[in-house]
């Protein structure tokens, strides 16, 4: 009896997702046409206009962490709290905490860290936070930040 139970659930699921599969296939053919459509369009008006250079937009899709801009706004407000300068993991631990992310493992501590120094080096090239020194703890370089 639970067996049965459990294959008909199963088959459920499956079924659902064979559903939602199917629509979504559907979606990208749906946008692919309408790029292909503006591609023609932009062509039609500048027949030189390089197609390859317009940028996607929108959160990357190499980072789960964070939307545009996110990880500049907590790290700012993690440093305008901050009574001296921070290094880029108690930054990104203290990102990590505000936006509720939990790392799961190393590679994915890593991405966000990433993500926060990138956030970092961003906002030094605009001058508004700058690499104080670095230390050599053990065999790594401690990076430390503070707003300009």
């Amino acid at each position: 009896m639970v067996k049965s139970q459990v294959v008909a659930h199963l088959a459920e699921r499956r079924a659902n997702l064979t559903e939602e599969l199917t629509r979504l296939r559907e979606r990208v053919e749906t946008l692919a046409l309408d790029i292909a459509h503006l591609d023609g369009a932009i062509l039609l008006f500048d027949p030189t206009y390089a197609l390859s250079d317009i940028r996607r937009k929108g959160p990357s899709l190499n980072n789960p962490w964070f939307a545009h801009g996110e990880a500049s706004r907590f790290v700012l407000d993690a440093l305008r709290e901050a009574s001296g300068p921070m290094s880029t993991r108690q930054l990104g631990e203290i990102t990590a905490v505000r936006k509720g992310a939990e790392p799961k493992d190393a590679d994915e501590w890593d991405r966000l860290l990433k993500s926060v120094h990138g956030a970092l080096q961003r906002l030094e090239r605009r001058s508004i936070v700058r690499m104080v020194r670095g230390d050599v703890v053990g065999r790594r370089n401690v990076i430390l930040w503070q707003l300009v």
